[in-house]
């Protein structure tokens, strides 16, 4: 059976809700884990961000009638979850740039939903909520591009702590014998 344009609509937004909410208690612990300062702000604010989309979002849906889905929510925090098991065991250098990498993973998400979501609504003629989408979704991408700027650096770390005993030549400064060496000429 056809769901009306209306009842797509409401879905879209649910669904939307109840993934912003995992999404923003992922980003929180996140924020929380790390010990990179520059790092966990970014978390926060990105926390901060899904938190004022799912609130916009959840005002929006009760606006036209709709209420958020508990079983939507629950099944969201349940995918946001899996990946952060695995890290257990990493060190906190790997964990931050491994976060890093889901923070930007859950802001491209976020992003496409919100681009789901406004085209949605533009075809169901709810110019309202086609903006909000948008307005959102902006804001999320902003977010997401400051966070894969930190992904770069954040695995050097990583990689050059977990393989400490061995030699990095972009970091190696001294021969066998110790005297300094000038790597660009070798």
């Amino acid at each position: 059976m056809a769901e009306s344009g209306q009842e797509v609509l409401l879905r879209y937004l649910q669904d939307s809700v109840a993934a912003a909410k995992g999404f923003e208690t992922e980003l929180q612990s996140f924020g929380r884990d790390d010990d990179d300062a520059e790092a966990q702000t970014l978390f926060l604010r990105h926390s901060e961000l899904t938190r004022h989309q799912q609130e916009t979002l959840t005002r929006r849906l009760r606006e036209l009638g709709g209420e958020p889905s508990a079983a939507k929510g629950f099944l969201a925090h349940l995918f946001t979850m899996s990946p952060r098991a695995v890290q257990l065991t990493h060190k906190a250098e790997e964990r931050i740039a491994k976060n890093l990498m889901m923070a930007f993973t859950i802001g491209k998400s976020g992003q496409a939903m919100c681009e789901a979501l406004a085209i949605v609504a533009r075809i169901a003629g709810d110019r309202e909520t086609e903006r909000l989408a948008r307005e959102l979704g902006t804001g999320v991408e902003q977010v997401s591009e400051e966070t894969f700027r930190l992904v770069p650096s954040r695995s050097k770390i990583a990689f050059n702590v977990l393989t400490a005993g061995e030699v990095d030549p972009s970091v190696e400064t001294k021969s066998p014998d110790d005297r300094l060496v000038d790597t660009s000429i070798l």
